[in-house]
């Protein structure tokens, strides 16, 4: 099979390739967790045709014999900002979907949640996830405190479950 691409469609598809690369590998320090060979090793062949049909956002490296990106597309391009609008947003969702789910989970308990369908866990949730989603909107961490209190209240082990069961702490998710 072969493609025949235009400059612009290969320029695209390089893009596409770098940002996918980047979302499977970057995090991958290469020990515990390994670059996933295939998909480096697929990059490096886009990379190399964009190489060959003259594009300027990859350059060939001898000691390695590997095409990369260069310095320049990868800090001052198009994906640069792509790179920051998905880190921008995942950040944002990711520690409110966390803090949301935390707040649920102090409330109902993890056996009363267990005990949910799937329709009421959302149902139920919603108001948390509502809270935090116009929380960070409005004013961003500006708000964001963390409390050094060393004591918390403690549940007796014979006082009601904060779950809502209406069972004994000790026999809920005292356990």
């Amino acid at each position: 099979m072969q493609l025949d691409l235009t400059k612009k469609q290969l320029k695209t598809l390089l893009e596409l390739t770098y940002l996918g690369n980047w979302m499977i590998n970057a995090q991958r320090d290469g020990d515990d967790d390994p670059i996933l060979e295939e998909y480096d090793d697929m990059a490096s062949f886009i990379y190399s045709k964009a190489g060959e049909a003259g594009l300027k956002e990859v350059k060939y490296s001898d000691e390695v014999d590997r095409w990369f990106p260069t310095g320049d597309f990868e800090m001052e391009s198009e994906v640069t900002e792509f790179h920051n609008e998905y880190d921008n947003n995942i950040f944002w969702d990711e520690l409110s979907d966390h803090l949301a789910f935390r707040d649920f989970e102090k409330t109902y308990g993890k056996k009363a949640i267990e005990k949910m369908s799937f329709e009421e866990i959302c149902e139920k949730r919603s108001p948390f996830d509502e809270k935090y989603d116009d929380e960070f909107s409005n004013n961003a961490l500006n708000r964001l405190i963390i409390d050094d209190a060393k004591s918390e209240e403690k549940i007796g082990r014979n006082e009601s479950c904060t779950c809502g069961s209406g069972k004994k702490f000790k026999k809920c998710c005292g356990i």
